[in-house]
């Protein structure tokens, strides 16, 4: 059943909190402090990550579906079980239909929203198909190429000297407020509240001494490369054009020259979303193909090209335009989806396993 390595597990989850936030920029509501924000957002985050992680350990033996049985029975257990499924399709249809947006304005205007959603799908489903393991080591190697596409383009924004830090400052101009509307719930969901989705894999890793802690260090990691590039769009572009614009990685991008011989390094832009556009999509597709093979009961992989047509077809059909699809993601889905599923449910579901292990007088450890 361990056939995930921990190191494997550790890149994707730095690979997955970047995800869509980065070409987002989540916390750009807070103006001048995006950047803090998103520091700040992880921070009270900690708590929900090891609530996360303890819930594995309560039994490491158990998968998500019998956890969920565990605490609440056979019925209710299966029932919470297709709500999420069906939340983690849901989810890959608008991470899906985010990437494909960006691919088209960034590098393929010429070609529809349809055409990039089946191709990046179908490279998608070829991964969920193989061994889970398959896919883990592959992101340990697209890790290695984000990180460096990263550098090189931090690198040349500070080359080309187009930071200017006067941008950022004051800290705090506006007070708390500002902050604390943008981290509560927004930032707290998108993206770190998406880690529950992990719980579906965390049975699968192979573990090692302090892995609990080596996994909110991995989305430590992950949230140094936000608060950076949020603090890089700002200091480059103002934080007024930062919040009207769509990605701001873009134009950040957009504006580096180096002696008029290094212009417009889009194409870096187009690998660090081809990538990141894939691994998280990825994720939320394997994670509800695992669940409902768990939950039927089966080792067959018959439901992968359905399910794939399905979130193919939502992602499309979600909303008319993308300033539609931003949001209802903001407006809709992140309390009405987002705050009951990943902080109020693992709340109570961490209530009542923990009585029980108590009741039981089992050991809980984060180790």
């Amino acid at each position: 059943m361990n056939n995930i390595r921990q190191n494997d597990f550790l890149s994707l989850v730095v690979l997955f909190i970047v995800g869509s936030a980065v070409m987002l920029d989540v916390g750009r509501d807070a103006m001048k402090d995006s950047w803090f924000a998103i520091f700040m957002a992880y921070l009270f985050f900690i708590p929900m990550n090891c609530m996360y992680y303890l819930l594995y350990k309560t039994n490491e033996s158990l998968n998500f579906l019998k956890l969920l049985q565990y605490a609440f029975g056979k019925w209710v257990g299966s029932a919470v079980n297709f709500i999420y499924i069906v939340y983690f399709l849901y989810i890959t249809s608008r991470v899906l239909r985010d990437f494909s947006e960006i691919l088209q304005i960034a590098a393929f205007q010429k070609v529809s929203l349809a055409v990039l959603a089946m191709l990046m799908m179908l490279a998608i489903m070829y991964f969920a198909e193989k061994p889970i393991g398959v896919f883990f080591i592959l992101t340990k190697y697209l890790f290695i190429i984000i990180f460096a596409t990263f550098i090189v383009a931090v690198m040349f924004e500070v080359v080309s000297g187009i930071i200017h830090i006067d941008n950022v400052r004051p800290f705090l101009e506006n007070g708390w407020g500002p902050v604390l509307t943008t981290i509560f719930p927004k930032v707290l969901t998108f993206p770190f509240g998406e880690l529950i989705v992990l719980m579906v894999f965390f049975v699968k890793v192979k573990k090692e001494k302090k892995f609990g802690f080596k996994f909110v260090g991995a989305v430590g990691v992950g949230t140094w490369i936000l608060v950076t590039t949020s603090f890089l769009h700002v200091a480059i572009l103002g934080a007024v054009t930062v919040n009207r614009t769509h990605f701001p990685i873009l134009s950040s991008v957009s504006v580096i020259n180096i002696s008029d011989f290094i212009q417009r390094v889009d194409s870096l832009i187009v690998i660090l979303t081809i990538i990141l556009g894939f691994v998280k999509t990825s994720v939320f597709f394997i994670a509800s193909i695992e669940s409902s093979k768990e939950l039927l009961n089966t080792d067959k992989n018959m439901i992968i090209v359905p399910l794939g047509i399905l979130v193919v077809y939502c992602s499309l059909a979600i909303s008319p335009n993308f300033p539609q699809h931003i949001k209802e993601g903001i407006d809709i889905v992140t309390y009405y989806l987002h705050v009951p599923l990943q902080i109020i449910f693992p709340i109570i579901l961490s209530g009542v396993v923990f009585v029980k292990k108590k009741i039981k007088k089992e050991p809980i450890s984060l180790s």
